[in-house]
């Protein structure tokens, strides 16, 4: 493997190294500079969806701002600002406006607080007005639910719909998504908690995608698992090699992927102590 050129670069006047093609805002939180962000997660693709973590840079004696969850570090010397005046306005621009958006979120309420900024009702629009409406919506449009399920896992089960002040994300024709596993991603990555995950007598309920699956018993200890059956179709079918999914095998189950955490943990203890193997 060729090894990546280090760079060095200054952030807030302090020289820090960096890899070519690291990405900026990894690296200024591995040297805990302090960077908001909503919309980013390793996993997933980069977006820069909410801006939050936009700095300025300084290149070849010229200044502009770029979102750092999507900068790409190549320039050895790049000279970075956290906290520039510029920087601090669109930081705080931001927040007034998902203050506006949703005030009953609890994630952004956190946020405003942390940085001292407070909502302003000329962001207010006459349908933000409405109370109950604003109590039930909690989604900023940061599309990490989308690319998770779209990017990540491929199925496609919900999309943005609508344009303007109207849009949103939501399954096709905002009925149950049928491409839905019940594998949970989209509520674990949500940074809000507009999507979120309920589990009640032996049903899981994904919504607001309207999502309902049976919750599987672990095949070892048959107690009440989390996964559905459609997740672990998804995981056997992922796990089988190409010459497995060619002989149409696809949808054998493996006893393994219906253990509950609890029990693998218990198999594998067995299994290593069975196998005798010094490491």
């Amino acid at each position: 493997m060729q090894n990546k050129t280090t760079l060095s670069i200054y952030v807030d006047g302090k020289k820090i190294s960096a890899a070519k093609d690291d990405n900026l805002l990894d690296i200024l939180n591995k040297n805990d500079f302090k960077i908001p962000t909503l919309c980013y997660h390793k996993g997933v693709p980069s977006y820069g969806a909410c801006r939050l973590c936009s700095v300025e840079i300084k290149e070849k004696e010229k200044t502009k701002i770029i979102t750092s969850c999507t900068y790409p570090i190549r320039t050895d010397g790049l000279e970075v600002f956290t906290n520039s005046s510029e920087v601090l306005e669109i930081r705080e621009m931001i927040i007034k406006l998902l203050l506006a958006k949703t005030p009953s979120s609890e994630k952004i309420k956190e946020l405003a607080k942390t940085y001292g900024v407070e909502s302003e009702d000329r962001f207010v629009t006459d349908e933000d007005k409405d109370k109950k409406r604003n109590k039930e919506n909690l989604c900023i449009l940061c599309g990490l639910c989308v690319r998770t399920c779209n990017d990540v896992l491929n199925k496609g089960a919900i999309s943005f719909v609508n344009r303007g002040i109207d849009r949103k994300v939501a399954p096709p024709f905002e009925e149950p998504p049928k491409e839905c596993i019940g594998c949970e991603a989209c509520s674990v990555v949500c940074p809000t908690g507009q999507a979120k995950t309920k589990i009640q007598d032996s049903r899981k309920y994904i919504d607001p995608w309207g999502a309902e699956f049976d919750v599987i018993k672990c095949g070892n200890c048959e107690n009440l698992y989390f996964f559905t059956d459609q997740t672990i179709n998804e995981v056997n079918y992922k796990t089988k090699s190409e010459s497995e999914l060619n002989l149409g095998s696809v949808n054998e189950d493996s006893e393994y992927a219906r253990y509950c955490p609890k029990c693998k943990r218990k198999l594998n203890i067995k299994n290593f102590k069975d196998s005798k193997t010094l490491i």
